[in-house]
Order: C-alpha cells, then sequence, then structure tokens
C-alpha cells in the first residue's frame, strides 16, 4: 500500500475477536542475537478507539514458535504517533536488541510479526517493518536502553582522538538511562585488588551543551558491578569538570584507582559505564584500564610527590593531571628532550596542570621545592609587559577553608624553557591540611603554554638551629637558656620559645645556635624581613608561684614616689602582676616626676599577667633593650599621658595577648592590647620592634587632657602657662625613627580612636618605620592631622597605610609593597585570601580648613591584581562618609610593571536611586596626580561617575582594567569641593522630609549634568536645635565651569532654608601651590524663592502648634526646652520654657533664626516679645539683653546688643525694639535672635515673639513705582508688592589701555582716560594692553651715565660707555663725564676713589667731619665717637648711649669694626666666622655679607619645611602667646597680627637675652635688629627649647624638656650659630 493518508478504500469488515492480528512471517535467517533493531509501522483505527483517549493504543509484537511448538513473545514497539485527529494514521516505533534462545534460531522455528489492536474495531495497517539502524554498533559495547538509546562506530579519521574510528551514542530520550557502557570480561582474573589503575575514557559533547553552558548533564565515568541475585553497586570514578572542559573538543575522563576484592567478586557483571545528562548525542572514544606506572619514589620516603611530571607515562601521558584547556602530549622536545604537555585553546590565565598529591607525606617544618618549567612565546603578555606572567603553588585545605601559597616566574625568555620554582616549608597547621594540590598557571589566557618538569621535592627535614651574630651570643647564651624566635608571618602567635641545646661559634661573626626541637614554622626571612631571636633567661629572677597563674594575681615590681635614680638592669621577670587591679604591674615606675638618669635595661619580661613595664607619672627615664613575651594587656605602657622626655631604646615585645574581658581594669582598653601603648607623644621611640600582637604593635592612644592621679599634678595643669593644661592629643611629637612592627594581628601603628593625633605644635614625623606582615594595616592614622610617614617601609600588610579620615598628612619617601618576592607563596600571607592595597583613602564625616594627603616619592610593586584579586597601589574605602575633599595630591610615583595602579570601588550605575542621588563621597572621588607620575600627565583620577567629570578630556578605565580599575582618568583637570548647610527641616519647616541639593552643570564637551545630592546630619556649633544638627551638603566637580544649584523638595519644588552656611574651608578657597590646578568654580549660583518682606518674620512665635518646631537652642546642649500650658499666655494657652536645669549660662535659652532672603538692607524692623522669669520678685532682679548673632562665611560670629532691660518681677514683661537691618546683617550667611544675661539656673518663659517690617511694607504696584532713576542699578521691578533691584551695569571692558570705564546715574557707561604711560615704558599696547616702549630714543634719559635702550618692550639700563675706557672706567653722575679710578691729584674723590682703590690720594687725606662720609682710615679715623653725625648719616647704627670702646685691649666692643681695629676683632675666637646678612666684613677679609664666600646663616633657624623660603636674618618662632620679658604670657586677640608690637617687644626680648647668652659664650654679640615670620612658629618654638629649664621659663613660658646646666657649644647648636653646626635632633 502506498505510505499513510494514499489509500482511500472502505475498510474491511469488523473483526469479530480481539485475537485477530495483521502481520507477516519473518525469515528466521535474517534475524541476530545482540543485534539492536528498529520497528516501524502505520496503524489507521476507529475514530471512537480508546486510543485517542490516551489507553489501549496499538503496538507491534514478534512471536515465534520452536521445533516443539513452544511459543515466545516479544513486544518491540509500542510508541505511538497521534495524528490530527481521530481516524488518521498512526505511527508506531521501537527499537530492541534480539536476543532469542539460540536453538529458537534454528531452522524450522517460525518468526510471526504482527500488529496488535485490543477490542474488536477494525484497523487497517501499512508499511510494517523491522530493520538495522543506520550505523553499526561496536563490539563490546551496549546502551542500557530502557527507553532509548542507540551505539554506532562512526568512520572519521579527521574527528577521532586515536585513530580512525570513535563511537556515537544518539537516539536519546533525555533520560540519563541512556548510557554506554562495557562489561570487562573476566575482571577478577585480569585485575588484581588493591593495584592501582588508571581508568580512562575520552567523551566529547557537541558545541553548546549544556555541560560547557552551564556545568550541568556533565559527563561522567562510574563503575557497576552486580552479583548473581544481588542488588548492583556503583562508584563514581571522575567527572569532566564543565567551566574546564571545551564543547565540540575531545576532553578526558579518567582516574587513578584500586578496585576491591567485593568489587572484582561480582560474577555477573563488572562494567564501566559512562553516562551523559541530557538528550544530546555524545561520542566516546579511546578507552582503557591500564595499569598506573610504578610512582618514581618508595612511598616511606615521600621525597617526590608529584606524579608524572615530565609527562612521559606511555598512554593516557596527561593523568593524574587535570588540565584547564585543550591538551595534547608532545613526544619531543620537552626539558629533556623527551616529551611535554601543550597547553592550548585556554581561557582563563589559571588554566594549566595541576594534580593531587598525597597529604599524608607532608611534614611540618620540613622544606620543600615545587619547581616546573614553562614554555611561552613572543607574544605571551609575560614577555610583552611583563603581566599575566605563568605562577607556580599550592593549594590545600586546611579546617574547611583553602589556603593558597604561589610564587610567579619572573624574566621569562620566548621560545625556550624557564626554571622557576617555590621554597615551602610547611606549618603544623599546613601539614594536617585534608587536601594538598599543586598546580602550575599558563597566564596571558590568549597564549598556548607548555609544560614540563614539574616536581614537589623534599630538601630538608625540620630546622633546630639558628644562626646569629656571635657578639650577641658570646659568653652569654649557654645551653639550657630559653630563647623565643618571632614570627616571620602575619599570625602574631607563630612566636616560639625553645631550650638551647648548644652554642657553636663558626668564627665568621655569627654563631650557631641548637635548640631542643624542630621549628614549627617558618621564620624565613632577611634584609628588612628577618624575624628577631629574643632570650628570656636572666640570672636574677624575680616571680610569682605557679599557683597564681589560676587566678592570674601574682607580685609586681615598683619604684614610687622618688626622684632618686634607679637602675634597674638585667632582670627576668615572669608570673608577675595581678589582672584587673590598677596599679600592679611587673615592672612600674609610679609618681616620680622628675627621673632623669634612671634606667630599665636588659629586662626579660614573659608570662605575666598585666603589662610589663608601666611609666605613670613620671619623665625622663631611659627604658632600653628590654624583651617581653607571652605578656597579656598593653606592654610598654605611658598611663595617664603625662609622661614625657622618656626614650624607649631597642627594647622588643612579642606575643602581647589581649586581657580577657573579665580581667580589664575599668575604663582601659587592654582587651585590644598593642605592644607600645603611648598616651603621651612626646617621648622618644628608637629602633623599638613589636613583633606580634593580638591587636595592635604601636597605639597611640591620645586624650585631650591628663587623666588619673597625674592630672592634678602642676605640669598637667599649667604646661603652658596659668591655667593652661597639657593636651597630649596637640602636643609635640618626640621622636619616633627606626621602630618596627610586625607580625601583628592588627595594625602595625595606628592612632587612635576617634580623637586621634592632632599636634599644635608642627608635624608629627614617624621616620624611617619598617612595617610589614600585619593583618590590618602597616600604619593607621585615624582622624589625625599634621602627621608625617618619612622613609616609610610597608610590605605584606592588607593595607600598607590606611589613611582613615585625616586632613594634612603626607607620606614621604616611602616604599609600599603589597606582596614581596620575600613573602610571595609562603604560608598565612594576606593574599590571595583578601586583596592587597597600597595606601586606601577615606573620604571624611565633615569638610575641614586644611588639606587633604600628600603622597610624594613612593615606590609602589607587588600589587598584581591577576597573583591577588582586588589589588592595587591606590584605593578607597568603601565605608559611607559624606566628604571627599579633592585635594589628595600625589608626586614622584614609580610603580612596577604588574602593580595595577588605582582601583575604586563599584556601585550600581544602572540603578537611577544610586546614579543619580548620591549618597556618600566615594562617589565623588577625585585624586590630583600633580607631575603625571601617576597617570601619565598631571590630572585627577576621579570615580567612576560620569555626572562629575568632563567627558571632553576624561577616560573611563573599566573594572577589569588591570592598571586603573573602575575610574576615570581626567589630564589637565583640577577639582573643587563646594559645601552647604541649612538647618534640618525636623525643626524648620513640619512634616516636610530633608530636601535634596540639585546639581547642574555643562561640561566641556557641551554634555549636560544633572543630578541629586543626600543631606548628611552634622553639629551646628553652639547654635542647636533640639536634635542638635544641621545638614550639609558637599559636592566634588571640575572647576572652571559654572555650576547651578537648588535644594529641592520632594515633590521637586525649590526649597529655600532658614539659612545656608558655607563652612570656611570651601569659602576661603584652596591653598593650593600648584600653578596648573588653581582656581575656584567660574560660578556657583544657589537658586532660591522669591518671597515677599512684608508680614511675620519669625514662625511658630507664639507656640501654638503645640510644639517647639522653627525653635532652635543656644547652648543648653542636654535640650531644655519644652511646650507647656499656661493661662496666662499673652497670646493664648501655650507658652515656651527653657528650664533652668538646663540653663548652665547666663546666654542659655531659646532662639529664631530671621530668614535674611525676606530682609531688606536699610528697612527698620520690629523685634517684640514676652519674657518671665518666674524666680524673680521679692528683691531678685535680673537683667536681659535682646542680641543678635551674625555668622559670617568663615564662621567667625559678632553680636549686636540692640536692648537692655532690667526686670525685677517674676511675671510676664513685653520688651520691644526697633533696628535697622545693615549691609553686615544682609552680608551674613544667618542671623540669629536670643536672649542673654539672665542668671544661669532660672527658668525662663517665653511668648509671642514677632518680627515685622517697622513702616508700611507693600512698595509697589507697578514697575515705574521702583524706577530709582539711576541707569547705573538696572531697571528696577515690582513682585510679590514691592520692588526689586535691577541689575546694576558693567562698564569697565577690563582693557587698560583705553581707560577705566565708568557708570554715570543719567547717562550709564562713560568711556575711561587713556593712562599716562612714564618711564621706561611710554606708550600703551593696546594689543598687549600694558605700557611698552618702542625704539631706543623712547628710553633716552639725557644722562651720559646712565644711558637706556628698549629691550623687549621695556627700557633697561645697559653700560654706560665708561666702563671700556681703561684711563676713565668710572661715570661720575655729579658731573655726568668719566673719571679715572685714581686720579693721583691729592684728593680723595669719594665715592668714585676710596682708600682700596686709591691709595695715593684717600689714605693720605684725612677724613673731615662734616662732609656727610664716614671715612674709617687716617691718623685719626672717623667712627661713632669721633663723628657720629658723619657716621651714623652714613648707616652705621650710632646712638648716643652707645659705650666707648678701647683698640687694643684684646676685646671685641661695640663699635669696633675690622676697619678701625682689627686686632681686637680678629682676637675673638668666633670672628672668623662671617655672617651673610648682618651688613658687616666679620672675618676682616675686605668682604662683607653675600659677597663674602665664607659667610654663614645669621641669627637663622633652619627650620622650614622643606620648599619653604626662609628669608635671610630672620628668626622662625613664637607661640600664639608669646610671653613677656618677666615670664607672663601675653594673650593675643583673635586674628591679631602677630607680627604687631606686642608681639616684637617680646621677641626683642628674647632676641636681648639670647644674644646676652651669645656673648658669655664667647660669641660676637648680635648688633643687629631681628625680625621673625610666622610660618613656621609652632616648629620653631620646640627647638628653642634645648636651650635650658630656666631660659624657657623666663623668655617663652614653654618647658619641652627639663633643665639642666647648657654649655656653650649645646646653645650654638641649639640656635644654628655655631660654625658648622649640625641641627640638633629634638629628643
Amino acid at each position: 500500500s502506498p505510505p499513510p493518508g494514499g489509500d482511500s478504500s472502505p475498510p474491511p469488515p469488523r473483526r469479530n475477536s480481539a485475537s485477530a492480528r495483521a502481520g507477516v512471517y519473518l525469515d528466521a535467517r535474517c534475524l541476530s542475537n545482540g543485534v539492536h533493531y528498529l520497528i516501524s509501522g502505520w496503524v489507521k483505527l476507529d475514530a471512537n478507539h480508546a486510543c485517542y483517549s490516551g489507553s489501549s493504543c496499538p503496538r507491534i509484537r514478534l512471536r515465534w514458535k520452536n521445533a516443539e511448538g513452544v511459543k515466545n513473545w516479544l513486544t518491540l514497539a509500542s510508541d505511538i504517533t497521534l495524528g490530527s485527529a481521530p481516524g488518521d494514521w498512526i505511527q508506531v516505533t521501537g527499537h530492541e536488541v534480539f536476543d532469542a534462545p539460540v536453538e529458537d534460531l534454528e531452522a524450522g522455528s517460525e518468526f510471526f510479526l504482527y500488529v496488535e489492536v485490543t477490542g474488536e474495531e477494525d484497523y487497517a495497517v501499512d508499511d510494517v517493518r523491522i530493520f538495522l539502524p543506520e550505523l553499526r554498533p561496536p563490539p563490546h559495547w551496549a546502551v542500557r536502553d530502557e527507553s532509548g538509546g542507540f551505539l554506532g562506530i562512526v568512520t572519521d579519521p579527521a574527528g577521532a582522538f586515536d585513530g580512525d574510528k570513535y563511537m556515537k551514542v544518539y537516539g536519546r530520550d533525555g533520560d540519563n538511562a541512556d548510557y554506554a557502557f562495557q562489561v570487562v570480561e573476566n575482571a577478577s582474573a585480569c585485575l588484581e585488588a588493591g593495584v592501582e589503575y588508571l581508568v580512562s575514557v575520552h567523551v566529547k559533547l557537541p558545541v553548546g551543551a549544556r555541560c560547557y553552558a552551564l556545568d550541568d548533564d556533565c559527563p561522567h565515568m562510574q563503575l557497576r558491578t552486580k552479583r548473581v541475585g544481588a542488588d548492583s553497586v556503583s562508584r563514581w570514578l571522575s567527572e569532566v569538570d564543565g567551566p574546564e572542559g571545551t564543547d565540540g573538543e575531545w576532553n578526558v575522563l579518567w582516574t587513578l584507582t584500586a578496585f576491591t576484592p567485593e568489587e572484582l567478586a561480582a560474577d555477573e557483571y563488572f562494567r564501566i559505564e559512562v553516562r551523559v545528562g541530557g538528550s544530546e548525542d555524545y561520542y566516546l572514544d579511546k578507552a582503557e584500564i591500564l595499569t598506573a606506572p610504578t610512582p618514581v619514589h618508595p612511598d616511606d620516603l615521600c621525597l617526590d610527590l608529584v606524579r608524572n611530571g615530565g609527562f612521559d607515562w606511555h598512554v593516557g601521558a596527561f593523568a593524574p593531571w587535570y588540565i584547564g584547556g585543550d591538551e595534547k602530549i608532545i613526544a619531543a622536545g620537552g626539558v629533556d628532550g623527551g616529551a611535554y604537555l601543550h597547553n592550548f585553546n585556554r581561557a582563563s590565565t589559571g588554566h594549566g596542570p595541576g594534580q593531587h598529591v598525597d597529604v599524608g607525606c607532608v611534614q611540618a617544618g620540613a622544606e620543600y621545592t615545587v619547581a616546573a618549567s614553562v614554555m611561552i612565546g613572543a607574544e605571551h603578555s609575560c614577555i610583552v609587559d611583563g603581566s599575566a606572567c605563568p605562577r607556580i603553588g599550592l593549594r590545600f585545605k586546611v579546617g574547611g577553608v583553602d589556603k593558597y601559597r604561589s610564587s610567579t616566574l619572573d624574566g621569562a625568555t620566548a621560545g625556550l624553557w624557564n626554571a622557576f620554582e617555590l621554597k615551602v616549608m610547611f606549618t603544623a597547621e599546613e601539614a594536617a591540611a585534608t587536601e594538598l594540590y599543586v598546580w602550575v598557571e599558563g597566564g596571558d589566557a590568549t597564549q598556548a603554554v607548555g609544560f614540563d618538569a614539574i616536581s614537589f621535592t623534599r630538601d630538608a627535614l625540620g630546622k633546630n638551629a639558628l644562626i646569629v651574630d656571635s657578639a650577641a651570643a658570646d659568653g652569654c647564651w649557654q645551653a639550657g637558656d630559653e630563647v623565643v624566635i618571632t614570627p616571620s608571618d602575619t599570625r602574631s602567635y607563630h612566636a616560639e620559645r625553645k631550650t638551647v641545646t648548644e652554642v657553636t661559634d663558626l668564627g665568621d661573626g655569627t654563631a650557631r645556635v641548637t635548640v631542643d626541637s624542630n621549628l614549627e614554622w617558618s621564620h624565613e626571612g632577611s634584609g628588612l624581613w628577618h624575624a628577631e631571636v629574643m632570650l628570656l633567661t636572666r640570672k636574677i629572677k624575680v616571680h610569682g608561684t605557679e599557683a597564681a597563674a589560676s587566678p592570674r594575681v601574682a607580685g609586681h615590681f615598683w619604684v614610687k614616689h622618688t626622684a632618686a635614680t634607679q637602675t634597674i638592669e638585667g632582670v627576668e621577670l615572669h608570673t608577675m602582676g595581678q589582672q584587673g587591679t590598677l596599679g600592679r604591674y611587673p615592672m612600674h615606675l609610679h609618681m616620680c616626676q622628675e627621673m632623669e638618669g634612671t634606667v630599665i635595661s636588659a629586662l626579660s619580661i614573659h608570662d605575666t599577667f598585666q603589662r610589663c613595664i608601666v611609666i605613670h607619672g613620671t619623665d625622663n627615664a631611659t627604658v632600653q633593650s628590654n624583651v617581653a613575651f607571652n605578656t597579656m594587656g598593653h606592654c610598654f605602657f605611658l598611663e595617664d599621658g603625662y609622661e614625657e622626655h622618656t626614650r624607649f631604646l631597642n627594647n622588643i615585645g612579642a606575643q602581647t595577648l589581649n586581657t580577657p574581658a573579665s580581667g580589664v581594669i575599668s575604663g582601659e582598653t587592654d582587651g585590644a592590647a598593642s605592644t607600645f601603648w603611648i598616651s603621651n607623644p612626646n617621648n622618644v621611640w628608637i629602633g623599638n620592634v613589636a613583633a606580634g600582637s593580638e591587636s595592635s604593635g604601636y597605639w597611640f592612644e591620645l586624650r585631650d587632657s591628663v587623666r588619673g592621679p597625674s592630672a592634678m599634678l602642676p605640669k598637667a595643669m599649667h604646661y603652658f602657662g596659668e591655667g593652661k593644661r597639657l593636651d597630649p592629643e596637640h602636643h609635640y611629637m618626640g621622636v619616633f625613627q627606626d621602630n618596627r612592627a610586625h607580625s601583628n594581628n592588627g595594625n602595625g601603628l595606628q592612632t587612635y580612636p576617634s580623637r586621634g593625633y592632632n599636634p599644635h605644635y608642627g608635624w608629627a614625623n614617624f621616620e624611617r618605620f619598617t612595617t610589614f606582615r600585619n593583618r590590618r594595616a602597616g600604619l593607621r592614622f585615624h582622624i589625625s592631622d599634621h602627621c608625617r610617614a618619612i622613609d616609610l617601609i610597608a610590605a605584606d600588610n592588607r593595607l600598607g597605610v590606611d589613611d582613615d579620615r585625616n586632613t594634612d598628612i603626607e607620606i614621604l619617601n616611602a616604599s609600599i609593597i603589597g606582596v614581596s618576592d620575600a613573602f610571595r607563596g609562603q604560608a598565612h600571607g594576606v593574599c590571595p585570601d583578601t586583596p592587597t592595597i597600597g595606601i586606601e583613602l577615606h573620604a571624611q564625616r565633615s569638610d575641614g580648613e586644611r588639606r587633604g594627603t600628600v603622597m610624594d616619592k613612593i615606590a609602589f610593586s607587588g600589587f598584581d591584581p591577576l597573583e591577588c584579586a582586588g589589588s592595587a597601589a591606590l584605593s578607597i574605602d568603601e565605608e559611607p562618609q559624606p566628604f571627599w575633599d579633592p585635594r589628595h595630591v600625589t608626586s614622584g610615583l614609580t610603580f612596577d610593571a604588574k602593580s595595577r595602579r588605582a582601583y575604586f570601588p563599584l556601585y550600581d550605575q544602572g540603578d537611577v536611586s544610586e546614579r543619580y542621588t548620591i549618597t556618600d563621597a566615594n562617589k565623588q572621588v577625585a585624586i590630583q596626580d600633580r607631575d603625571g607620575s601617576l597617570i601619565g600627565v598631571p590630572g585627577y583620577l576621579v570615580s567612576n561617575n560620569p555626572d562629575i567629570v568632563d567627558s571632553a578630556s576624561c577616560a573611563l578605565h573599566s573594572y577589569a582594567d588591570n592598571l586603573f580599575s573602575n575610574l576615570y582618568t581626567c589630564p589637565g583637570a583640577c577639582y573643587r569641593a563646594r559645601t552647604l548647610a541649612i538647618p534640618p527641616l525636623a525643626t524648620a519647616w513640619p512634616g516636610m522630609s530633608q530636601p535634596q541639593l540639585e546639581i547642574s552643570w555643562t561640561d566641556g564637551a557641551g554634555v549636560g549634568k544633572k543630578f541629586l545630592l543626600e543631606g548628611t546630619s552634622s553639629s551646628i556649633n553652639d547654635n542647636r536645635n533640639q536634635d542638635g544638627r544641621r545638614h550639609d551638603y558637599y559636592v566634588v566637580l571640575p572647576s572652571a565651569f559654572d555650576v547651578a544649584a537648588r535644594f529641592v523638595t520632594a515633590g521637586g519644588q525649590t526649597h529655600t532654608p532658614l539659612f545656608v552656611n558655607t563652612p570656611r574651608a570651601v569659602s576661603r578657597g584652596y591653598a593650593d601651590p600648584d600653578p596648573t590646578c588653581v582656581g575656584e568654580f567660574a560660578s556657583f549660583s544657589l537658586e532660591v524663592e522669591d518671597r515677599s518682606p512684608c508680614g511675620e518674620m519669625l514662625s511658630n512665635g507664639d507656640v501654638e502648634t503645640g510644639t517647639d518646631d522653627f525653635w532652635w537652642v543656644m547652648g543648653m546642649y542636654d535640650g531644655g526646652l519644652s511646650v507647656v500650658d499656661s493661662a496666662s499666655a499673652p497670646s493664648g494657652g501655650k507658652i515656651l520654657k527653657a528650664d533652668g536645669a538646663a540653663r548652665t549660662s547666663s546666654w542659655h535659652g531659646a532662639a529664631q533664626y530671621v530668614p535674611g532672603d525676606r530682609m531688606r538692607v536699610g528697612e527698620a524692623y520690629t523685634w517684640s516679645m514676652w519674657i518671665r522669669v518666674p524666680s524673680l520678685g521679692g528683691g531678685a532682679t535680673d537683667r536681659v539683653y535682646m542680641n543678635l548673632k551674625l555668622s559670617s562665611v568663615e564662621e567667625s560670629s559678632q553680636y549686636v546688643s540692640l536692648k537692655t532691660v532690667d526686670m525685677d518681677t517674676g511675671g510676664w514683661q513685653q520688651l520691644s525694639v526697633d533696628f535697622e537691618w545693615t549691609a553686615a546683617m544682609g552680608a551674613a550667611q544667618s542671623v540669629l535672635m536670643y536672649m542673654s544675661s539672665i542668671d544661669s539656673g532660672r527658668d525662663v518663659h517665653y511668648d509671642a515673639w514677632s518680627v515685622k517690617m517697622a513702616g508700611p511694607c507693600a512698595d509697589c504696584t507697578v514697575d515705574a513705582e521702583c524706577d530709582d532713576a539711576n541707569a547705573c542699578t538696572g531697571i528696577e521691578t515690582c513682585g510679590l508688592g514691592y520692588c526689586h533691584s535691577g541689575t546694576a551695569l558693567t562698564c569697565d571692558d577690563g582693557a587698560w589701555c583705553n581707560g577705566l570705564e565708568t557708570c554715570d546715574p543719567d547717562v550709564g557707561c562713560m568711556a575711561g582716560e587713556d593712562p599716562i604711560c612714564e618711564g621706561n615704558t611710554p606708550f600703551c599696547n593696546e594689543e598687549a594692553d600694558a605700557c611698552e616702549c618702542a625704539v631706543d630714543a623712547d628710553c633716552d634719559t639725557g644722562l651720559f651715565c646712565a644711558p637706556e635702550e628698549c629691550v623687549s618692550g621695556v627700557c633697561t639700563a645697559v653700560a654706560h660707555a665708561c666702563e671700556g675706557l681703561a684711563a676713565t672706567p668710572l661715570c661720575k653722575e655729579e658731573t655726568d663725564a668719566c673719571v679715572s679710578a685714581c686720579a693721583v691729584d691729592g684728593v680723595c674723590d669719594l665715592p668714585y676713589e676710596t682708600a682700596e682703590s686709591c691709595p695715593e690720594d684717600c689714605t693720605t687725606v684725612q677724613p673731615t667731619c662734616g662732609n656727610g662720609l664716614c671715612e674709617p682710615w687716617g691718623d685719626e679715623p672717623e667712627t661713632c665717637k669721633t663723628c657720629p653725625d658723619d657716621c651714623d648719616s652714613a648707616g652705621v647704627d650710632c646712638e648716643e648711649d652707645q659705650p666707648e670702646f678701647t683698640c687694643g685691649n684684646g676685646v671685641a666692643e661695640y663699635g669696633e669694626t675690622c676697619f678701625n681695629c682689627p686686632a681686637d676683632v680678629a682676637a675673638v675666637e668666633e670672628a672668623s666666622v662671617a655672617l651673610c646678612n648682618d651688613g658687616t666684613d666679620n672675618d676682616c677679609d675686605g668682604l662683607a655679607d653675600g659677597a663674602d664666600p665664607d659667610c654663614q646663616g645669621h641669627v637663622h633657624l633652619s627650620l622650614a619645611r622643606e620648599g619653604e623660603e626662609v628669608e635671610a636674618g630672620q628668626v622662625q618662632g613664637l607661640s600664639e602667646d608669646t610671653a613677656s620679658p618677666a615670664g607672663g604670657a601675653q594673650s593675643q586677640s583673635a586674628g591679631s597680627n602677630k607680627s604687631g608690637s606686642d608681639a616684637t617687644s617680646a621677641l626683642i626680648a628674647v632676641c636681648a637675652l639670647l644674644a646676652s647668652l651669645v656673648a658669655i659664650a664667647g660669641l660676637v654679640a648680635v648688633r643687629r635688629a631681628v625680625r621673625y615670620r610666622r610660618s613656621a612658629r609652632r616648629e620653631a618654638e620646640y627647638k628653642l627649647g634645648v636651650i635650658s629649664n630656666e631660659l624657657m621659663y623666663d623668655v617663652h613660658n614653654l618647658k619641652p624638656g627639663p633643665g639642666k646646666a647648657q654649655t656653650a657649644s649645646d646653645i650654638e647648636q641649639g640656635l644654628g650659630l655655631g660654625a658648622g653646626s649640625e641641627r640638633r635632633r629634638s629628643v
């Protein structure tokens, strides 16, 4: 019959039995056992047949009957495909592996293939067939076919993995049950239990397979065994890792496994199954079970842990390696000429070989080397630019967490084998790892890489010997002593205590110290990164009993209340201290005040319960060369903040433990212990080491006053004079040099907590600080200013420098390393667990008047983001803070090739709420690159925020950029900040949410920008409402653009606040010396509402709202305002009460801000109010002032008292005052109305406050009524009932040559008068807009001796003609003619002839007193004594009261010079020193001042900062409060000029005393008046403190140092006066 649809004949008669079937007999000779057959047929049913309802559908069956007549049935096909409608043809399909008894296939058997349909309905059949599939199935393999699937051989030499054929698994229905397998015949005979076998099969999936796209339905291999009569048992063998595989390519499934006896005893089957989920076809090739090669090392030695490191196994050559990307074994060309691994199609820099190794072989303390060789091409990035180089490393699982070690190939050569290695010593923790994996990464993902010679070998067993300086150990260290080796990683508890067994001098300056057991941790390090060795044992021991350890209460050692010199040296203190009890420490100097000469040295303090060495209320001790180990709480400790001038020299502390919470003294911070706890910075720390604290190494925890009993000592209360207390937070910095911090769990050094360190007397210098391998920051400055890190070295820290919300910080000449070569790959590094950051900058809580951070001459290295994800030299902390200071500046930076220079945190630009509402300063970051060393050219780094960048000049760098990540670089840009502060609406506008600040500007490409800023709360000085806050808005934008701003409500309407303050930082502009980044915004305009000046100015003045809305508080920081009911209230039932308990000052009380935008300058206003002070009356009186407080741009305030009223009654009294709104009030940013002078502690009641214009307010109805007939003021208009000023005319065009244009009120702009050019620029050049000359004739002076010529538009003096004449080289101005230098005419023609130039005329001429010339020669030389009129007029300071001098007495007296008495002047010891700036030839060589090459600075303290000029002849320094000659402080009013008369007179007193001291010391007294300038005042005043205690009290009222006798040399060095004197260290 034709195919379905081709039969139109009527159906046959109905069947009378369900057993009636249509079928065909088959020839048995065509059937074979074990062959997979396909079956298909077509059936047409009655339209009402049950099949269309889903049951009783047709099926195809095979029935056979053997020679004995026994029948068997096999259902071959039952799958149907229903047609589109009942009555259509239905296809029945299926497939089956034929498996009939052999005897049934003999000739004579009857095989009948038929279609079976239940019921008695008629049916038709067509095209019934049984046939072979398209592909021939392979032998030995089968498909588990519970629901479908075929297996066939594909012949394709190009597509096969090995040979020319492979297998295809197809026709699968999507069930994981359709998989290929092979039964391993004779498994028990061929395989041996316990022997390792390599089981492998190659699998290929089609392109787009789910495995590689979704890591789902990936191929896996498993073993399934079954014993007769038992259930099957399966075991997972291997799986393709989806992300590591490649679709459309061959990937290998392999495992190294040993079979168990139970598995090999399976007597039904032992089979290997290859499963793939889903319905996709898949392909198989080269499946093997092979005996694994014998390991290259005996198991008991574990000398090499890597297997097949040379890739030379004969089959499955890459096993047991896991390989990312595609791989191929190349038979020749490896390191030794043999095979190697070729890794290609690499999708990741991390692709390469990896292998699990036997963790049982790893030994703690043993040394290992992991090595490999790689071959890369010339296009590999490691060759091109040194980035993404191959790496070798280890991954080990400890406590369920992956840890890493790694090393990067350095200095590769293209086309050759490059060997590199990683040195490892396993810690005990790592040796206990549950998993160990060795890997080699190829780097650049675009390039193929060759791998060979991978090994993991043990070099040596654990270490038990130390090499130390023999000088340290000689004669002191001996067997039985205890030593401690400090950690060299990031774990403070990795310090190890050992016992010495032997000390051997090696004869080379070192000694070997052998200890009793192997070191458990690695202490590798050299140079800067070395670990330290501490000797604990001493011969003198002071210790508590063992029983004291349980309650942690033992003995304590203290010296108290004595100034007697103490020497405590070489003592071992252990099991000491009483935890939780104040004052009970192992070593304690208690309230001794002055202890100069006291030394605590060479102590060993260990296993103690409360601190180590405590200095309390004591100054000037020396703490030197002490060691501390395993101590609790802060170790080296300054207790009250009183302690100064103590020298901490070469001390070391390790394993400083946090005190348990139960043992911390109340109010103390020992629960976060630091090795050096510093409460006063004015001390000395040199050469100390903090080698492992559970918290920080050095902690500057400074308060603003001395605490404890020391607070009552005179020095603490009157440090800077009467009533001026010692303030550690703002105090001098002593000396901090050459200290180290490493292996601390927290920061190496920190200024913390919220107060930080803010010195008011110069900079706090942290010099040559080395900080490494700390788990947080190497150096953390927190909310500090004027702190400077000089010559810093930071390495292997989580953060090199944590610049946490500071101002005026400098990091100068530093080396900051993310991951050092010495620490790369070592245990317990910060990478790759966390990124490493060189300097992390923070946004700030508020703006400040100082600048940001200066980062100059810093070398960054080891911040490779490919080695340690997220790493960068510069980054931004993600903590949301509102203000970013764009004056952070970099210069002189260098970077290694692999380091990422900067990374800024991400934020979601797609989220509108994030994108257009800037809620924190991290979206407004701007960092200046002053010299181009950061971004290539001078400019800025800016947040990845297009709203704040100029799209014409800035370039965006994506998150994936390995140089700059997630930021803009903006060459040539200059950024500025603006801050606006308004009152919080919770008080000022009830029911309104806080407005947003809308910013609009257009960039250089014409792109308009608009975004919203959220406000942030901050304090508002002493003017507070009840929640005590204001709202600040900060914006950072490029300068030189026009910026428009407006406050908007939630509905988008413009909002005008009561006031808008601009804090001083922005209003004062930027003190930025960089000429490439100057200036403010071109304009910054704030849009406000146009509000009427009429009506009531104050809101809620009668408090009838029942709330204190719109009311503010003066003082009363604890609140104190409340609304109360009062039947006597003048305005109704409610009044405002200021509680007397909260009024602690007479000015405390209620206040209201005046809306300045509604007030008009020149108008009169009436302020009226009712007030009651209930406690008055009965003789009690008081006085009240009605005041205004005007706050200006600079936040300095003016106070205006409008009226004073005496009150003597406790009843209500109405007060009223008329006042004019002045220009000063109009210019103020805010005006506050308040009352004062009412005695503190009294309740005050307020009601009915009102401010209104005193006269009529409705000025106008039309514009004409507003015209003032003045053309210069613009056109006035009328609006809201009052006149609005016009825009004033700007007449001046800015050109100078056409004069200054002016405005006439009647006519408008008037032309200016041309300027008059005179002198050396006689004509005005309009093009240049300046006076110039044109030709030489313009410059003719008419004087022969003073000719001028026109040079570049300026008349310039040139040489006169006499200079070329030998006989008459001089030009005499009196005669305007040439004259001889020496006429030899018997006349001394001064000043053209002098005694030096013409002795023939001048030495024979006697001085003539009265000729106006001071002539110091002849028989009677003129001096101040012999001819004061001539000498005084000639510039010599001749005063009538000058003393007489006697020439020839060997004393250099006043008035003696090198001319009139050289013998006396030269006799003075220091006379050979020529001073540069005193106008005198001091050393009698005929040369004075700058003309003398031997001159030295004249009374010149070289204390200016680097780069800051110091004027010659100036002393720098006097404090804000200079001292009077009698020693009393002279206060200076705010804003006064310190160079005024008071300061000058004080300085003259200082200089007079200094001069007398110098004279006593035998120096030439300084005769010239000394001036000073203020620029470096704070630093200079400290330096003066080296003179003497007595001098400082008498002269300067300061006491930086203790008093002791000073030598002339001391004074000379302190003042910088002596010859060759060096700058004295400020100790």
